[in-house]
């Protein structure tokens, strides 16, 4: 390298070929210590692993859900969120939309909840690593406005119809028949008779039965 030097410039050549035979001379010292230094680094990076950048958890809420009815119960399913240590990472489900609901399990991934409105309910998944990372997400619940039952029929027999409706003789024993009622969104029906007359009684809560009147 510095004989180079001096060949290049010859007018420098004295000055030159002493500057580069001293350096020469100090060349080998400083590539030894220089060896001798990475060789006491070795060891204490020998083996040593650095650790990988910490991942966002991904919070997902599931797809939007509609047409629950009201007091359905229905799920909130966060299990598809991600995360590198989704085991020892917390979760908590939120009413964004609507204020005190009682939601079940509201610190799990899958929660659930009892439709108390048929207006749109919103609630909001976070998700947060041990690291302290958080994700969040939404999802919507449209609840069905629930029609009323529709009754086609209903049966009171024997009876004799006249100008003012149905007449039955006191003492005999009458058919009361409603099993043609239907609902549109298909549940279970619950049935209540009563009459305006005293003395009557308690009518028996079922579709149909036969009861002797006492007026």
């Amino acid at each position: 390298m510095f004989k180079g030097v001096v060949l290049l410039d010859s007018k420098m050549e004295a000055k030159g070929h002493l500057f580069g035979k001293r350096h020469r001379m100090h060349l080998p010292l400083v590539l030894a210590a220089l060896l001798a230094f990475s060789a006491l680094l070795a060891p204490l990076n020998a083996g040593e692993e650095f650790p990988d950048a910490n991942e966002m958890p991904d919070a997902n809420a599931g797809e939007d859900i509609t047409g629950v009815l009201l007091n359905d119960p229905v799920k909130l399913d966060g299990s598809n969120s991600t995360d590198e240590d989704l085991d020892n990472s917390t979760w908590s489900w939120e009413c964004t939309s609507h204020d005190d609901v009682n939601i079940t399990d509201g610190g799990s991934p899958i929660a659930s909840f009892i439709v108390f409105t048929e207006e749109p309910i919103t609630f909001l998944l976070t998700l947060t690593d041990p690291e302290g990372e958080a994700d969040t997400d939404e999802i919507d619940i449209t609840p069905a406005v629930n029609q009323d039952p529709e009754m086609d029929t209903l049966f009171i027999l024997p009876a004799d119809s006249g100008a003012e409706g149905p007449f039955y003789e006191i003492g005999t024993p009458i058919e009361f028949n409603a099993t043609t009622v239907s609902d549109p969104e298909g549940r279970d029906l619950t049935f209540s008779w009563s009459s305006d007359q005293t003395g009557e009684g308690i009518f028996p809560s079922v579709p149909a039965f036969i009861r002797t009147m006492n007026v």
